[in-house]
């Protein structure tokens, strides 16, 4: 159970992180994802005018992501199965992520960039207090490292590697997420993962494959991990 949790956390931190966007802010006609397809089902999109995710559902009905987007904020709802959760996200004047609050809790989750507007920093308001900080290579932009922290005590970081010489078509703005700042141009080869185990360092590590369409877009994507997990998922595109 605890392996399956860490690989989603891994999943999803490999889905913000994997962005590329242009200089100047949001591309005129971006490449947006339309459908990504794994074992457990086909996730649909649905855009606004502007390119932003308006929608997004599983097609048996067991998920679904609506988003809400008002000046300065955007609601955030989550249907699965018999749960709807609500996240309320304020943006910054570049229109990023600044915070973000569960309706009905009290933790605020912040977000803090650099002058690249690439993410640098998470963190809440509560105890015990969590922090994850975001390390760049100076030369290629790419995120080389994620650590957290727990309180004063150290608890996980994850080091990355990248296909540099292949093009990232997964990326938030590829999913009209615009809001959690700049990141990778290129898709992600491989992530070494430590995090305490009693009085031992758990190490693991996942691989990423990728197959690109005749139009040079990412068709699939596979994992494997050092625990024996793998998987696949595959992506349509809007032409």
């Amino acid at each position: 159970m605890k392996k399956k949790k860490l690989l989603k956390i891994l999943l999803l931190c490999l889905y913000i992180i994997s962005c590329k966007k242009n200089e100047g802010g949001q591309p005129n006609m971006p490449l947006r994802v339309k459908a990504e397809t794994d074992a457990g089902g086909s996730m649909l999109y649905t855009y606004n005018a502007a390119h932003n995710i308006v929608k997004a559902e599983f097609d048996n009905g067991f998920k679904k992501l609506e988003y809400l987007y008002e000046p300065g904020k955007i609601m955030h709802t989550i249907v699965e199965a018999d749960h709807t959760y609500i996240i309320h996200y304020s943006l910054n004047e570049k229109g990023y992520v600044s915070n973000q609050q569960f309706e009905g809790e009290t933790e605020k989750r912040f977000y803090e960039y650099n002058g690249n507007d690439f993410l640098i920093r998470t963190f809440n308001d509560q105890t015990p207090r969590w922090e994850s900080n975001y390390h760049y290579n100076a030369s290629t932009g790419l995120l080389d490292s994620i650590r957290s922290t727990v309180g004063d005590t150290w608890s996980g970081t994850s080091v990355f590697l990248y296909y540099t010489d292949k093009a990232n078509s997964l990326g938030d703005e590829n999913f009209g997420r615009y809001f959690f700042g700049k990141s990778s141009q290129h898709p992600v080869k491989s992530v070494a993962s430590r995090r305490p185990e009693g009085n031992l360092v758990k190490v693991s590590v996942t691989n990423f494959t990728y197959t690109y369409d005749s139009r040079g877009r990412i068709s699939s994507r596979g994992f494997t991990t050092s625990g024996g997990q793998s998987g696949n998922t595959t992506y349509t595109y809007y032409e």
